[in-house]
């Protein structure tokens, strides 16, 4: 792998994953706002049993609204991303691209994943990118 292949499929997960992500939350968070409406309109919300059910009701749907839109996340990971060859974790979502491209390394198992110096020194180059312009 090389320096610009990395920054490509970085952002590339990135991008993509952001927008899934963002995407399937809405849908998840209206639907979860409409059973709740749902409930609420259906059970008698005065009572402790009906105020327990709408909480009970709201909890699962704010750990659905967590955990599910992540899934599709993770998936387009594996299909678009990079890993790393020695311990095959992902590179460009778990690992910060910006410490990958500065270092070459993996940020789990330090296995270099490509040469630093391809381009000249990289602690160069990686200072002069992190230097405000102007």
């Amino acid at each position: 792998m090389t320096r610009p292949q990395f920054r490509e499929a970085a952002r590339r997960v990135s991008l993509y994953g952001n927008l899934l992500f963002c995407v399937i939350y809405c849908v998840l968070f209206s639907l979860t706002s409409l059973l709740v409406r749902w409930i609420c309109s259906r059970s008698q919300v005065e009572t402790v049993a009906g105020f327990i059910g709408v909480l009970v009701g709201t909890t699962v749907g704010a750990v659905l609204l967590l955990t599910i839109p992540l899934l599709p996340v993770l998936w387009l990971d594996r299909r678009i991303g990079m890993r790393c060859p020695s311990c095959r974790r992902s590179v460009t979502m778990r690992c910060r691209p910006s410490q990958v491209l500065k270092t070459g390394r993996c940020c789990k198992c330090q296995q270099s994943l490509f040469d630093p110096t391809e381009y000249g020194n990289a602690a160069e180059q990686g200072a002069a990118a992190d230097r405000p312009r102007g």
